[in-house]
């Protein structure tokens, strides 16, 4: 029963970290929610849990979606209330599920997204984020809190929030975040984006690929052992 009470008071103080509203704004970071010692419990994402991703052009009909891993997270709470928490996520692990690994584009667009045109994994191969502010926040949608944190990607740090719902269970809790989006190009991934100052012809909005990229993820998290 102790940790039914817990995850009861976890699920009335949690919030994650993301893009305003949807928008794919981004801030300059912000400093990490610190926890203190005494009343401690730490609480760990379940092994396989990733985050789905999509990108789309602009103004045609393409898309790609997929998924990448996260490698580990971790969560504090004291006193009931969540305060802390950190991912990190393996950017070698892309993976597109809109084709099948035989279709011989498949190795093309990884190899695509993990170069310098994009997330540079050779150079940065995990980004983290790290919870700054957790709070109560209800919506029409059912989502129960907004967090905000420090998203590192690519070595560039900006803050962000996005709506999350927690379902608080006996042996753990289900964390559910909507879609939601980043600007990429904030981070420093500007391949193919449009900056706002050009003529789009038919052909370059052809090849214009949408500035924002859509995250979503549904996971467990269970006591830390």
């Amino acid at each position: 029963m102790k940790h039914v009470r817990l995850f009861a008071l976890l699920s009335m103080s949690w919030a994650l970290a993301s893009c305003g509203n949807g928008t794919g704004n981004a801030v300059d970071a912000t400093d990490a929610q610190e926890t203190a010692a005494g009343g401690t419990q730490t609480f760990v994402v379940a092994p396989g849990a990733d985050l789905k991703w999509e990108g789309y052009k602009s103004f045609v009909e393409w898309r790609h979606n997929g998924v990448i891993k996260i490698a580990e997270g971790q969560l504090s709470a004291e006193n009931g209330e969540l305060k802390s928490g950190r991912f990190v996520i393996d950017m070698k692990s892309i993976q597109p599920l809109d084709m099948e690994p035989t279709n011989e584009k498949y190795n093309d667009l990884v190899g695509h997204l993990m170069s310098p045109d994009f997330f540079l994994v050779d150079s940065f191969p995990t980004a983290t984020f790290e919870i700054t502010a957790i709070e109560p926040a209800s919506d029409a949608a059912g989502n129960t809190h907004k967090m905000s944190g420090n998203l590192t990607l690519r070595g560039v740090t900006k803050n962000i929030s996005f709506p999350v719902k927690v379902h608080a269970m006996e042996g753990g809790m289900h964390l559910t975040a909507p879609e939601f989006t980043i600007d990429r190009t904030q981070w420093g991934v500007i391949y193919g984006a449009n900056d706002g100052k050009m003529t789009l012809t038919d052909d370059l909005k052809n090849k214009l690929i949408d500035n924002n990229i859509k995250f979503s993820f549904d996971f467990m998290t269970a006591p830390q052992a």
